[in-house]
C-alpha cells in the first residue's frame, strides 16, 4: 500500500514508526569497502544476511521456518555499527526494507511497542530489522514478551534479525544460547596485527593520490606494530587527527606526515592507558577507549587560533565530530582548509 512506500527513507521506530530520511543519507556513505575486516570473516556475514533472503525454497522444501537472527557483538569502536548501515544500505537496494529500532519505549508500554515492531515487520517481510544495543533494548520486564515475538508464534517469514550489543555477556541466555532464535553470531574484537596492517594500507590507499603525503609501506608496518589494543575507531583518530593537525599547520618546520601519524598514537595510547585504569567493564572505560576525541579537537581549536574553553563553560565535541568525522579525501581537507581561513578571518576582524 502507498502508505507503506519507502522513498530515500527508512522505517525508524522511537515510540512510534516513522520515515526517516537522514538515516537514509547516512547509509549511503557506507560501503563494504570501508568495513575493514578479515576476508573469510566478511564473507562469512555477507553470505549470512544476502543468503538468507535466496533461501526461500530451500526453506520450504525442508519445512522450517523462513527467518534467521545474528548477533553481532564485541568491544565499541570496531564495525558493528558501520556494517549495520551497509547491510541497511544493500538490503534496501535489493528491496528488502531496512527496519531501525531505536527503543522499545511507548506510553502505552513496551510490549505494546515491540507488538507495533513485530506487526510492521511481518508486513514489510521479506526485510531486515536492526536491534542496536540489545542487551539496553532487552530487560527483565520485557524479555518474555519479547521473546514470545521473536519466535513468531504468529509467523515470521522473510524476516531477519539483527541485534548487536557491547556487552554479550550480559544477554540473557534466551537470547545468545538459544537455538533458532540469533543462530548466528560475529565477534568484532580489537583488531589484530593483521587487520590494523589491512586499516593502514586502507588509509595507504585513499592518500595515495595526495602529493604531500609520503606513506611507503615500512610506514603502513609500523604503524600497525605501534598500535597494539587499538580499536579501529582509536585507529581512525590516529590519521584524522594527523590530516587534521598538517592542513592545519602554519609557518617553519612543517612536521613529516610519518611524524605526525607516530605523534598521534603516542597522545592516544596514553589516553588508552588512562581509560583502560578505570576498568575495563565499565561504561566509561568502554565510551573512553572506544571513542577518542581530545586529541582532535585540541588540535583543531590550536589550528584555528582558539582557545579551550574556560572552566564552566560547555563544549559539545559531536558537533566537530559531525565536521570532520571521515576526514582523508582530499575534497574534505580543502573543505577544512577553507572553514579554517575563514575562522582567521573572522577572528582577525574582531580584534
Amino acid at each position: 500500500m502507498w502508505a507503506d512506500t519507502l522513498n530515500e527513507e527508512i522505517w525508524t521506530y522511537n515510540m512510534y514508526w516513522r520515515k526517516d530520511p537522514q538515516l537514509w543519507v547516512d547509509v549511503q556513505s557506507a560501503d563494504w569497502d570501508d568495513v575493514i575486516l578479515k576476508d573469510d570473516f566478511k564473507t562469512g556475514l555477507q553470505k549470512d544476511i544476502y543468503g538468507f533472503f535466496k533461501s526461500e525454497p530451500v526453506y520450504k522444501k525442508f519445512a522450517i521456518p523462513w527467518k534467521r537472527g545474528i548477533i553481532m557483538y564485541g568491544p565499541p569502536g570496531n564495525g558493528k555499527t558501520i556494517s549495520i548501515k551497509v547491510i541497511m544500505k544493500t538490503c534496501d537496494a535489493q528491496g528488502f526494507a531496512p527496519l531501525y529500532v531505536k527503543s522499545f519505549k511507548h506510553f502505552m508500554g513496551e510490549e505494546y511497542a515491540m507488538a507495533e515492531v513485530f506487526e510492521k515487520a511481518r508486513q514489510l517481510a521479506p526485510c531486515v530489522m536492526v536491534l542496536e544495543d540489545l542487551d539496553a533494548l532487552i530487560t527483565d520486564q520485557n524479555r518474555s514478551f519479547f521473546l514470545n515475538q521473536l519466535d513468531g508464534l504468529q509467523g515470521n517469514d522473510g524476516l531477519l534479525v539483527i541485534g548487536t550489543t557491547n556487552h554479550f555477556e550480559m544477554l540473557d541466555p534466551g537470547l545468545s544460547t538459544r537455538p533458532s532464535r540469533f543462530d548466528r553470531k560475529y565477534l568484532f574484537d580489537d583488531p589484530d596485527l593483521q587487520e590494523r596492517t589491512l586499516y593502514a594500507q586502507y588509509w595507504q590507499n585513499k592518500l595515495k593520490s595526495n602529493e604531500e603525503i609520503d606513506f611507503p609501506d615500512a610506514l603502513v608496518d609500523e604503524v600497525a606494530e605501534q598500535t597494539n589494543k587499538f580499536s579501529f575507531a582509536y585507529l581512525k583518530e590516529v590519521f584524522v587527527s594527523a590530516l587534521v593537525m598538517l592542513a592545519g599547520w602554519e609557518g617553519d618546520a612543517k612536521p613529516t606526515f610519518e611524524r605526525a601519524l607516530k605523534d598521534q598514537i603516542k597522545v592516544l595510547r596514553k589516553q588508552l592507558d588512562n581509560a583502560t585504569l578505570l576498568g575495563g567493564n565499565n561504561s566509561t572505560a568502554d565510551e573512553a577507549t572506544s571513542r577518542p576525541v581530545g586529541p582532535l579537537f585540541d588540535t583543531l581549536r590550536a589550528s584555528a587560533g582558539l582557545f579551550p574553553p574556560t572552566n564552566g563553560e560547555r563544549e559539545d565535541n559531536r558537533d566537530f565530530r559531525a565536521l570532520f568525522d571521515g576526514l582523508s579525501s582530499p575534497e574534505m581537507l580543502a573543505q577544512f582548509e577553507a572553514r579554517l581561513a575563514e575562522t582567521r578571518r573572522m577572528l582577525a576582524s574582531s580584534q
